[in-house]
């Protein structure tokens, strides 16, 4: 399959979270991506809330409980699964460098801030040994909330929750190119391409060297600047006054790209 017909599934994908509940969409998306896994349980918000009960976490402000509509255990991805295996479920595994727990939240809120969703996602991974990437589906908007975890320094029974990166904001009906682009870059053909990863661990390295937000932007900038430059050669401008005064391209195609500016957050 071409990166073209890949990025056309993607897109699919994520439309398909317009109508259907925010599970079986996550899941729809995480298969277009390469990730598959039969390691399921019927986990919900009733049992959420009680997790955070038994560990007296449930009376947590920043949580929002309230604004919790429904949520969702999509599946356990493992070492296993990156090596073409399969296994039942286990809720007390917790090797933290050798599983992903994906997780499918909708909210009832419009719009949810960057801190928002990030302390929803480290209330949700303090409930679980295991790192817990997160869905969120509000209003007509998805957010992908990944989360890095390391074993503490001194005490390796321990972890360490660590930053919390997201694709904010993918617009369900037509998802911004740069969307696009980054989960194209999760994708686990992709990411074996370009880092020949063999278990587990090398993923997880992987995903962060892939979110890493330096990594992002001198991406997304050095595209613009390709953009920019190709453009020059093309662009015409209309004959109007002010441009006929400044007869300047260059200062022209500046604004023209900057009316609606995207920034990668």
């Amino acid at each position: 399959m071409s990166e073209q017909e890949i990025k056309k599934n993607i897109q699919q994908a994520i439309e398909t979270f317009a109508n259907a509940d925010a599970a079986t969409a996550s899941e729809k998306l995480l298969n277009t991506l390469g990730y598959k896994s039969a390691r399921k349980a019927n986990v919900n918000l009733d049992s959420l809330k009680k997790r955070a009960s038994e560990k007296n976490l449930s009376d947590v402000s920043y949580a929002l409980w309230d604004e919790w509509k429904n949520a969702k255990l999509i599946f356990q991805y493992s070492d296993d699964e990156v090596k073409k295996q399969s296994s039942l479920f286990e809720v007390g595994y917790n090797d933290t460098m050798q599983s992903y727990l994906f997780f499918a939240v909708e909210l009832t809120g419009k719009e949810y801030s960057r801190n928002q969703i990030s302390n929803i996602t480290r209330f949700i991974n303090r409930l679980y040994d295991i790192p817990v990437m997160l869905f969120f589906r509000y209003g007509n908007l998805l957010t992908v909330s990944v989360i890095n975890r390391r074993l503490h320094k001194k005490d390796t029974s321990k972890d360490v929750l660590e930053k919390v990166t997201q694709i904010k904001d993918i617009n369900i009906a037509s998802a911004h190119r740069a969307h696009i682009e980054i989960l194209f870059d999760l994708s686990f053909d992709e990411l074996k391409e370009k880092h020949d990863f063999i278990n587990f661990e090398q993923l997880h390295n992987a995903w962060q060297k892939a979110l890493d937000t330096k990594l992002l932007n001198k991406k997304f900038f050095e595209e613009l600047s390709n953009w920019y430059f190709w453009a020059q050669g093309y662009v015409e401008f209309p004959n109007d006054k002010k441009l006929e005064e400044e007869k300047n391209i260059q200062i022209n195609l500046i604004r023209l790209i900057f009316i609606q500016p995207f920034t990668i957050r």
